[in-house]
């Protein structure tokens, strides 16, 4: 999240709103800049920045540095990136030459999982349970208040975890010893490698936990809980509910 408040900002320091002070700053020019801005760049760059700016005014106005805060509205035409990584791709990903042993490990871990990769990244030890069934991992905090979780693991990421640990003989804190650049690096080399396009990213792997969630018939707010959306609207567009299940809904009403 830094990262990304970090990158998306610069367009707008360099900008005419950079140099205007923050109480100053209102809806007309915001609207101003993203029309000129989306003449340059795609839709998904100039939302960042609007999303940085909105991030930046709320907490000035929490902080009480200005008095209200201006709306601010995302363009249209940002690219959603839905790319699923079944488990016939899983393989073949896994058994390419440029599938590092961290890739190896991490991606069928957040597939299976459903962690943000920030999240992953700065998984701790103490925060992971392998004495009970089915064995689970804490999130003590991410990107919203309901990050904060445990998510109880599949088998195929208890056995990850457990190769992990016996492996891990300097006892360091963190399960995945790499930062989240180098992994995110390691991944669109080995993407590139297998002409996967651009919308395949790590974030793929979260996307596909939730879409598998979904297929196999659980809840919006399951999805919700297990992912730590805060909204269950963003859970919600995972599930496809059929006329079959809205006919067996009705009938449970019969009694």
């Amino acid at each position: 999240t830094r990262a990304y408040y970090k990158t998306h900002w610069i367009p707008l320091r360099d900008s005419r709103l950079g140099g205007m002070n923050m109480a100053s700053i209102g809806s007309a020019d915001i609207h101003d800049w993203s029309t000129e801005r989306a003449k340059s760049v795609g839709a998904s760059s100039v939302n960042g920045s609007l999303r940085t700016l909105r991030r930046a005014l709320r907490i000035a106005h929490d902080w009480n540095v200005i008095k209200t805060v201006p709306k601010i509205k995302v363009i249209k035409g940002e690219h959603k990136r839905d790319f699923v990584i079944d488990e016939k791709l899983l393989s073949t990903m896994l058994k390419h030459e440029k599938c590092t042993p961290v890739l190896h490990d991490l991606i069928p871990f957040l597939i299976d999982s459903g962690l943000r990769l920030g999240e992953a990244m700065s998984l701790q030890w103490k925060n992971v349970d392998l004495q009970n069934h089915p064995g689970s991992v804490f999130i003590e905090r991410g990107k919203t208040e309901t990050a904060r979780r445990t998510v109880y693991l599949t088998d195929r990421a208890r056995g990850i975890l457990e190769r992990r640990k016996d492996a891990d003989k300097d006892e360091l804190k963190t399960v995945f010893k790499f930062s989240s650049f180098t992994v995110g690096h390691h991944f669109t080399v080995l993407r590139n490698a297998l002409e996967l396009g651009s919308d395949c990213v790590l974030h793929s792997c979260r996307h596909s936990f939730c879409t598998r969630l979904g297929n196999a018939g659980n809840s919006a707010f399951q999805i919700m809980r297990l992912a730590g959306h805060a909204n269950v609207s963003v859970s919600q567009r995972y599930v496809h509910e059929d006329v079959t299940s809205q006919k067996a809904a009705i009938a449970s009403l019969n009694g």
